[in-house]
């Protein structure tokens, strides 16, 4: 069948809204966490809830659906928990909008431009109902996210290890409970000859010079001027290529177990991840690339031109780097990679190469391990781990506050809009209750989802396409 559109005219459009908006809100209030197939639960801290209670079924209710959504995704991904407190505010402040003549046929832009002197005070009474959170209101808002004390307990010490300055990563594991990894160093995988590491599979050295090849080391003449030097100077080196030829390797081992030279190579896997694993070590390391496309020859790099590095630790399936000088070289690359993330959402597969890459530039980590759960289980708990380590950043950088500390702190004018806006905080304190919130999701709510809800308060009409 061929979509039609129609057009809906204001009046009719802003009817159906109200008439919506109170059936989400009251679907909203009667369930306080929803139930996937396998019996978990997801909480109402949760956009993933939220989600599931914002569905349409007329073009109408999918347009308010959609527009809404965008919002609340918008401002969780900035802050935790703004989601849950935007939803609540948002169809509050619409129904004391739709419920008041005055304000229901005002434009958008008057109206939006009113609101926007609003949130200025509301800013104000943010800041002045901040409080500086502790470590067991911390403990709180993440019991409160996960509702299951093992998990909590899991989050809360995986962000003790990790700090202010650390990432925290998620992996699937075999094993039946939590594991929690620290990790320091810049990690990569790669393929260090296991014959050069010691007894413990381990070649750990400090201030070694690195060498990055793009391409194969087939003759020892190549690195000779480079073997000179590490024998003159007594230093380590570490050399990454794409592969070496068995009389190279062989010379570096003969040298290496008469303890004349202690130089390493290691070589770059052959898979899809390890594409660009040179640009990423070169920029922790500091380097360039000796590559052939550019015209460079291996024989003429100059021993003083590789960097020195702080310490490398090189294992049967990865090294590691420590070297803290070049922290903005790194911390650019990581820039990158994350602006090329966001052109490539949509792809999966890129999306999962692009952040190991991440990870690999990450020098602070610490690894959750998750047990062997079911799909759904997996799901569930990533939710909760990521609602909780996101509140709880935005807690720390912004501070807590209460929704009763807000309304005694918002003074409204005697402006219909002003008196809408209180209603709602009103709203907010009694469906949220005194829990302490992130001041940071709560300006977010108020900001991106308030004005979203105004300006579907407002509209004049709509464009709808039927099946």
């Amino acid at each position: 069948m061929t979509p039609t559109t129609t057009f809906i005219g204001k009046e009719d459009y802003q009817k159906q809204v109200k008439t919506f908006s109170d059936s989400l809100f009251n679907r909203y209030q009667s369930v306080s966490s929803l139930l996937t197939e396998d019996l978990t639960a997801i909480d109402s801290n949760t956009l993933h809830m939220i989600g599931k209670i914002l569905r349409g079924e007329t073009p109408v209710e999918k347009s308010f659906c959609k527009l809404l959504g965008h919002s609340l995704l918008q401002a969780e991904s900035l802050a935790g928990d703004s989601a849950n407190i935007g939803f609540v505010y948002s169809i509050s402040l619409l129904k004391h909008v739709l419920a008041n003549e005055s304000l229901r046929n005002q434009s958008d832009v008057l109206t939006l431009r009113a609101y926007e002197e609003t949130l200025q005070k509301l800013r104000s009474a943010i800041e002045a109902s901040y409080q500086v959170p502790t470590m067991e209101d911390i403990e709180h808002i993440v019991n409160k996210v996960c509702e299951d004390r093992l998990l909590s307990q899991v989050i809360l010490n995986a962000a003790k290890v990790a700090g202010l300055e650390g990432k925290i990563y998620f992996e699937n594991g075999r094993q039946t409970n939590f594991v929690i990894e620290r990790r320091t160093g810049y990690s990569f995988k790669t393929k260090p000859f296991k014959f050069f590491l010691d007894s413990s599979g381990l070649w750990e050295r400090q201030n070694v010079r690195v060498m990055l090849v793009d391409g194969v080391i087939e003759q020892v003449s190549e690195i000779d001027q480079i073997l000179n030097a590490a024998l003159t100077s007594k230093q380590s080196v570490m050399i990454v290529c794409r592969g070496y030829s068995e009389e190279v390797v062989a010379t570096l081992k003969a040298n290496f177990d008469r303890g004349l030279l202690d130089v390493i190579p290691v070589r770059i896997n052959s898979d899809l991840e390890s594409i660009n694993i040179l640009n990423d070590i070169a920029s922790v390391c500091g380097s360039d690339i000796v590559s052939s496309l550019k015209g460079e020859i291996v024989a003429c790099v100059k021993w003083d031109n590789l960097p020195v590095i702080n310490k490398i630790r090189c294992y049967q399936e990865k090294i590691t780097i420590e070297e803290e000088k070049t922290r903005p070289s790194v911390n650019a690359q990581i820039k990158h990679l994350l602006a090329k993330r966001l052109d490539n959402q949509n792809l999966e597969d890129v999306v999962v190469l692009i952040d190991e890459r991440i990870k690999a530039l990450t020098a602070e980590s610490v690894i959750v391990r998750l047990p062997n759960f079911s799909y759904l289980q997996n799901q569930t708990a990533r939710t909760k781990f990521d609602t909780s380590l996101r509140t709880i950043k935005s807690v720390l950088n912004n501070g807590l506050m209460t929704f009763e500390d807000l309304r005694n702190n918002f003074k409204p004018n005697s402006s219909d809009l002003e008196k809408a806006v209180f209603e709602s905080l009103k709203s907010l304190h009694e469906a949220l209750g005194d829990d302490k919130v992130s001041s940071l999701a709560v300006l977010l709510a108020l900001n991106v989802c308030g004005k979203q809800s105004l300006m579907i308060a407002s509209t004049n009409g709509a464009i709808l396409m039927e099946e």
